[in-house]
C-alpha cells in the first residue's frame, strides 16, 4: 500500500492495475470526482491521471508491475478547458478522432464526465470495431451514461450492430450506415441532446484519411477533436462547413499497448459478452443466413452426390459457380474435380465436420438489433445450429464473421 499527498493541481499518473481509496479531500480522474472514503479500481492495461481537486491524501493497491509517476504534463488541463468549451458552446454532435493509442476513448470519457455532471443526456456511439470498449469486438455500440465513470467498458450497450470484423478498412460504409442508424436511434428514440462519436485509430495512410473525411462527413458533427500533433491541419478544412475543429495534444505518458496486451483486451471483451452464455438451439429452415455461403446457397440432395460420385457428401448447395460440400472424410482433388464436372460448376469448397466451431456470430432480433453469439456446432442432418448466446429472444438471422474465437476467447481471421 502506498500513501499519496496531492496538492491542490497536482497531476499523478498511475500505470497499471490499482485500487485507490480517497482519505481526505477529492480527486479527478477524465473528469469523475471521486470524494473522500470512495474507491476506485483501474485496469491493468491502462494509464490515468489523478489531479488534486483540492489538498487531498490517497491509498494505492497496486501489484509490482504497476506504479505511478508525478508528471507536469498539461495535456489534462487543457482537455478540461476544451471539454467546457464544447459544453458553453452547446455542440449537440462531436466526433473524436486520432491515431491509435492517442487517447480517444480518453478524452470521449472525459468529456461525457462533464455533460453528466452538468445534467445533459447524452449518448455515446463507439466505433472502434477493433478495440470496442461500449460492446464487443466486431460491434458498433450505443451507450448512454446515466453516471460519471472511468473507462467507456462501464457503460452498457443499448443497441449494438454487427460488423464482423477488426478491421475497418474492408467495411467502411458498412461503418458509417451503421453509426448513422445508431445516431439516429440517441437523438430520435432517446432524445439525447448530445451525441459522442468514438472512432478507430485506423488513420496512418492516405485511404485512412479518405474514410475519416467520409466518416465525419456523413455523421455530420458539429465539434471534431483531433488528437496528435501528427495530425496537425489535416482536418481544418471542415472548419469551412461550420464544424468546429479542436486540434489537442495527446497525453506524454499515455500507456502505449503492444499487439498481445490489446488481444488480451479483446479477449477480455469477448469473454464479458459470451462467458457462461447457454447453449440455444435454432432451426436453420427459420433464419436467414448472413456472410456465409454455405448456407446461403441452393441446397443439393446429399444422396444425389453419394450416387453420382461416391463421395459420402452430410450436406451440400451451390451458390452461383461455386458447389460447397461437407463430407465424412477427406477427400481427393481428383474426387474434388469429378463432382465439380458432374454438377457443371468450376469451384469446389470442401468442409469437414467441426470447422464451425469457435464462429463468431451476431444474432438479428426483430428491432434490427444484434447480439452476440459463438457457433459450438451445425447438425447439418436435421439442419439445427446450435449457438452460446445470452440472447433469449427469437432471432430472424444470423450474421457470421471473419472471426474465430478459442476457449479462452482469442480471436483469430478466417477467410
Amino acid at each position: 500500500m502506498v500513501k499519496v499527498i496531492l496538492n491542490e493541481g497536482k497531476v499523478i499518473h498511475v500505470y497499471g492495475s490499482a485500487l485507490i481509496e480517497v482519505l481526505k479531500g477529492s480527486i479527478s480522474i477524465y473528469g469523475k470526482r471521486v470524494k473522500a472514503s470512495e474507491k476506485v479500481l483501474l485496469h491493468k492495461y491502462r494509464s490515468y491521471p489523478l489531479v488534486a481537486l483540492e489538498e487531498s491524501v490517497i491509498n494505492l493497491v497496486m501489484p509490482e508491475e504497476s506504479y505511478i509517476k508525478e508528471v507536469k504534463d498539461q495535456v489534462i488541463y487543457e482537455w478540461m478547458s476544451i471539454a467546457e468549451e464544447i459544453i458553453d458552446e452547446e455542440h449537440k454532435a462531436v466526433v473524436v478522432i486520432g491515431g491509435v493509442d492517442s487517447g480517444k476513448s480518453s478524452f470521449i470519457t472525459l468529456l461525457s464526465n462533464k455533460f453528466v455532471e452538468k445534467g445533459f443526456k447524452i449518448a455515446v456511439i463507439d466505433s472502434d470495431i477493433g478495440q470496442a470498449d461500449i460492446g464487443p469486438p466486431g460491434f458498433i455500440a450505443l451507450g448512454v451514461p446515466e453516471k460519471q465513470i472511468i473507462w467507456l467498458r462501464e457503460l452498457k450497450p443499448l443497441s449494438m450492430k454487427f460488423i464482423g470484423d477488426i478491421r475497418p478498412q474492408y467495411y467502411v460504409d458498412k461503418i458509417i450506415c451503421e453509426v448513422l442508424n445508431l445516431k439516429n436511434l440517441a437523438l430520435q428514440e432517446l432524445k439525447a441532446s448530445v451525441v459522442l462519436v468514438n472512432t478507430d485509430g485506423w488513420i496512418s495512410d492516405p485511404q485512412a484519411i479518405a474514410y475519416k473525411y467520409k466518416f465525419i462527413e456523413a455523421v455530420e458533427p458539429t465539434a471534431l477533436i483531433v488528437l496528435g500533433i501528427d495530425l496537425k491541419g489535416l482536418f481544418k478544412h471542415f472548419e469551412k462547413t461550420g464544424v468546429r475543429v479542436f486540434e489537442l495534444s495527446s497525453p506524454l505518458h499515455a500507456k502505449q499497448r503492444d499487439r498481445d496486451e490489446r488481444r488480451k483486451l479483446r479477449s477480455e471483451r469477448y469473454a464479458s459478452f459470451l462467458k457462461e452464455a447457454p447453449l440455444r438451439k435454432y432451426k436453420l429452415s427459420e433464419l436467414m443466413i448472413d456472410g456465409f455461403q454455405l448456407l446461403q446457397g441452393v441446397d443439393v440432395d446429399p444422396m444425389k452426390i453419394r450416387s453420382e460420385t461416391g463421395i459420402n457428401a452430410i450436406y451440400a448447395s451451390i451458390n452461383a459457380d461455386t458447389l460447397n460440400i461437407v463430407v465424412q472424410q477427406s477427400i481427393s482433388e481428383v474426387e474434388v474435380d469429378r463432382v465439380k464436372k458432374v454438377f457443371g460448376v468450376s469451384k469446389a469448397r470442401v468442409y469437414y465436420p467441426g470447422f464451425e466451431k469457435g464462429f463468431y456470430v451476431a444474432l438479428t432480433d426483430y428491432m434490427e438489433a444484434d447480439h452476440p453469439g459463438l457457433v459450438d456446432e451445425i447438425d447439418f442432418l436435421n439442419k439445427v445450429i446450435a449457438v452460446y448466446t445470452h440472447f433469449e429472444g427469437r432471432p430472424k438471422m444470423i450474421k457470421f464473421s471473419k472471426i474465430k474465437l478459442s476457449r479462452d476467447y482469442f480471436d483469430q481471421l478466417v477467410e
